[in-house]
């Protein structure tokens, strides 16, 4: 029995991780089991992990931003509804004819008058 434990076949020899390590190469790798990574393995992993960890926060981002656009826009949807204007009245202050919710012209004729 001891004699057959020495002898193994070529397949046998390639499962065994020791004789795998021996046959591969020496030094650093000599024990090295195939599933073990090196450090340049490490690395690269590592990049790959960190590229798609920020593709993953660009995309919360984009998410995020076109939030804070929906609730600016609801925001001043509400503020439109508050103010009761009219939508000439709106249309008038949006384009700067209005101060203070005092139309200009009505304001001019005013002054006019006094």
């Amino acid at each position: 029995m001891i004699g057959m434990a020495a002898v193994m076949l070529p397949e046998q020899a390639m499962n065994n991780s020791y004789l795998r390590g021996a046959i591969h190469g020496h030094g650093r790798r000599f024990f090295m089991e195939e599933n073990h990574m090196t450090k340049k393995e490490k690395i690269a992993a590592e990049i790959e992990k960190t590229k798609q960890k920020r593709q993953e926060l660009k995309e919360r981002i984009r998410d995020l931003e076109k939030q804070y656009k929906e609730e600016e826009t609801l925001e001043f949807l509400h503020l439109v509804q508050e103010s009761e204007l009219s939508f000439d009245d709106i249309t008038e202050l949006i384009r700067g004819n209005m101060l203070f919710g005092k139309d200009k012209a009505k304001e001019k004729k005013g002054d006019q008058n006094v």
